[in-house]
């Protein structure tokens, strides 16, 4: 009888798909003869950075699923081996990566924050946010993407740090755009899991 266990299946790395397609990687042993294995799919440098990961910007990540709203990325050299995923995903078609991308609607409320922040930045006296920051007007992703800007100005109303795409600590873009504690409101939407899903934790100022 032939052997189909998963040390007889698993393919090397190299050949790996960088396509954004659904793979089974094994990941290590966290019990001695047993792999740990997930789904995942690899993650471009500039995604990886929209996605809160921003030490994978450079070479790109494994975005790897622990259950179907929970999920965290690893270097790209770090999985051991992978076999196709099965048509569907283990969680039943909720496995699926948003794409974050610019759209035309994205782009219309990019300018508007990105406006509204340029008049905060003028009465502060002091402009610290980054070339792609999600509150600065341009062409890059973070300003033209609908789903990281609804979860930028859940954020700004709701008093909720959103995270800087580039340094590890608050958007300067959300420092000056928040509103004061007697003008906290909770916005009747959720974050987008897999783009800026989960506010950090920081200091209030």
């Amino acid at each position: 009888m032939p052997d189909h266990s998963p040390r007889q299946c698993w393919l090397p790395m190299t050949d790996a798909p960088r396509d954004g397609s659904h793979v089974i990687l094994m990941i290590g042993e966290t019990i001695p003869d047993l792999p740990d294995v997930r789904l995942g799919q690899f993650v471009a440098g500039a995604e990886a950075a929209e996605i809160g990961c921003p030490e994978y910007a450079r070479s790109g990540g494994w975005f790897i699923w622990n259950a179907a709203d929970d999920w965290f990325v690893i270097g790209a050299d770090e999985p051991l081996a992978w076999v196709p995923a099965p048509s569907g995903g283990p969680f039943g078609g909720l496995t699926k990566v948003i794409t974050n991308s610019a759209t035309p609607e994205g782009r219309e409320l990019g300018a508007i924050l990105a406006r509204f922040c340029d008049q905060e930045a003028e009465r502060a006296g002091r402009d610290d946010r980054c070339a792609t920051c999600a509150f600065r007007f341009g062409d890059h992703l973070a300003n033209g993407s609908a789903a990281t800007l609804m979860s930028a100005l859940k954020c700004v109303m709701e008093r909720e740090p959103f995270w800087c795409h580039e340094h590890d600590r608050p958007c300067a873009g959300w420092l000056l755009m928040r509103t004061g504690p007697e003008m906290t409101l909770t916005v009747p939407w959720d974050h987008i899991p897999g783009t800026d899903d989960a506010p950090r934790t920081a200091v209030m100022l």
